[in-house]
């Protein structure tokens, strides 16, 4: 529980913040009521900005979705109004906020990314992330597996459907798969290929075109004493790429399935070499690392080829 201080001393209560799902606020871990479609969205935009100034005008726009009232502003004082006696129910008459303030032009939600739960996922994944790049597997399923705890549902379940609210949708669920991606490869890392295996299921529904899910697929069915499986696992690929998309599998996929034909020792390893773009395969097969800019949305094999790095040694 995370408390902070208070200008003359001692501490505020802790707030925090729960958007992944339907959107939650708990004050020194007892939930409190935020009642009306209005009042919630209002605190979801908030929230999605949360140690940001939002201002007035994206404020009236998000919470009455492009139909604000006459008198909008009024109606959103009202709104700030009740919002400040469930965050700030101590606060001293015209005195500062300390969760949500006033600011020029503006409100502000004051929050950490550890009472934000989608910041603190968002920074869970990048520490599992960059503790697989590390060599240490063990740290990355830890930190993927405490980020995945904080996802109850889709983001700010429930808010009206907005393109603020797509956007933030959108980049969570990007989050989300690319730490997934992170534990199935620490799994394998670790020596753990048949749970590997079968935890890339349910992703593989959600993203039959992810050509990389189809090759953890493969390394974990082989690993696990499996090739026919694993080479039965690239022709459903193969057939559902030219059957949906009109393409064939790109390098990667192809030079998994090519490692897997001829037994290679290489497949059995869990070094940092990555499967190379085309031909053979060269020292211990990890799948290679995402390029920074690239997210959920790169699926199919021609684009996939600018989105991962593959060396040879």
């Amino acid at each position: 529980m995370t408390f902070r201080e208070r200008p003359r001393g001692g501490y505020r209560r802790a707030v925090q913040f729960r958007d992944l799902g339907p959107l939650r606020v708990e004050s020194d871990g007892v939930p409190l009521r935020i009642a009306g479609r209005r009042l919630s969205t209002l605190l979801a935009v908030l929230v999605a900005h949360a140690g940001d100034a939002v201002p007035v005008d994206r404020l009236v726009e998000a919470t009455w979705t492009g139909s604000p009232p006459v008198r909008a502003e009024a109606a959103l004082d009202s709104l700030l109004w009740r919002l400040r006696r469930i965050l700030d129910p101590d606060r001293e008459a015209r005195g500062p906020g300390e969760v949500l303030r006033t600011e020029p032009g503006g409100y502000r939600i004051v929050a950490g990314d550890r009472e934000v739960d989608s910041r603190a996922f968002a920074a869970g994944a990048a520490g599992s992330a960059s503790a697989l790049r590390a060599g240490d597997p063990g740290a990355a399923l830890e930190a993927a597996d405490r980020a995945l705890e904080r996802w109850r549902g889709v983001p700010f379940d429930g808010i009206a459907d907005a393109p603020w609210v797509a956007s933030v949708r959108h980049r969570m669920d990007s989050v989300r798969l690319d730490v997934r991606e992170t534990r199935i490869q620490a799994l394998l890392d670790l020596g753990r290929p048949e749970q590997a295996a079968s935890d890339v299921l349910p992703l593989l529904r959600d993203h039959p075109f992810r050509e990389r899910l189809w090759a953890q697929r493969m390394l974990g069915l082989y690993r696990a004493g499996r090739q026919a499986d694993a080479l039965a696992t690239f022709a459903d690929a193969r057939a559902l790429l030219a059957a949906e998309l009109g393409v064939r599998p790109g390098p990667e996929l192809t030079g998994v399935h090519a490692a897997v034909l001829a037994q290679d020792p290489v497949l059995q390893g869990s070094g940092a070499q990555a499967v190379a773009s085309g031909g053979g395969l060269a020292g211990p097969v990890r799948l290679p690392p995402r390029v920074a800019g690239c997210g959920a949305a790169t699926t199919i094999s021609r684009t996939s080829t600018t989105c991962w790095t593959g060396s040879r040694s």
